[in-house]
């Protein structure tokens, strides 16, 4: 296990997280196979832009726990991750493709073996990581609210070029579950705890109110 660090976290030697300004382009696809409609939303969003050469794209699914099953609706459908995978690697010229999860209710391993992550990455060349056991870096969070300080993983913050989150659609603690809850698994567990009980994610006004890198502003 490589000992943490605190500070830098991006190749660009930030040490905060980093502001998100502007607005947000929203795309909705819907009765097609899910490459079509993948396909159809990166050539919308022109994600070819966003991914550039040799990009490394981390692609983040909900495998939180084993119990709950994607086709009741509480984790990441398999087929759109695969389909996510997929366009990246056939529509982009993106370098490393990293299928990154921190599940928080069994081990992750188990999730990516139970769900067919581990041949999914063999057939596309991409890799599998368990981010709850992540080299991890310290940082300060800007206009914090509740946490100063994160622990942050190194795929999610400083290896990877590109993010990309395919969430489920879902009622939970914080009111409902989408890519900010979903960004939960990029905190490493063995900080946190499996649970993420260590990062309070409830609704607002709630002592849990703070999503991860979450702050005023």
């Amino acid at each position: 296990m490589v000992a943490p660090k605190e500070g830098v976290i991006s190749k660009s030697g930030l040490k905060n997280i980093p502001k998100f300004e502007g607005k947000s382009m929203v795309c909705i696809r819907k009765g097609k196979t899910p490459y079509e409609m993948v396909c159809e939303i990166f050539s919308a969003l022109d994600v070819d832009r966003v991914i550039e050469k040799g990009d490394t794209v981390l692609v983040k699914p909900n495998f939180s726990m084993l119990w709950k099953l994607p086709w009741k609706g509480s984790l990441t459908s398999p087929e759109f991750l695969e389909a996510t995978v997929k366009a990246v690697r056939e529509r982009t010229k993106a370098g490393e493709i990293i299928i990154g999860e921190g599940g928080g209710g069994t081990q992750t391993w188990k999730s990516f073996f139970e769900f067919g992550v581990v041949e999914m990455a063999q057939k596309y060349n991409a890799r599998p990581v368990d981010l709850n056991w992540d080299e991890a870096w310290k940082v300060r969070v800007p206009d914090p609210y509740v946490l100063e300080e994160l622990w942050v993983t190194r795929t999610a913050h400083a290896l990877a070029d590109v993010v990309i989150s395919v969430p489920v659609l879902k009622g939970w603690g914080s009111g409902v579950t989408l890519t900010l809850k979903n960004m939960m698994g990029t905190a490493p567990g063995r900080y946190y705890g499996f649970a993420k009980g260590g990062i309070p994610h409830g609704k607002k006004d709630d002592p849990g109110d703070i999503l991860y890198g979450q702050s005023k502003t």
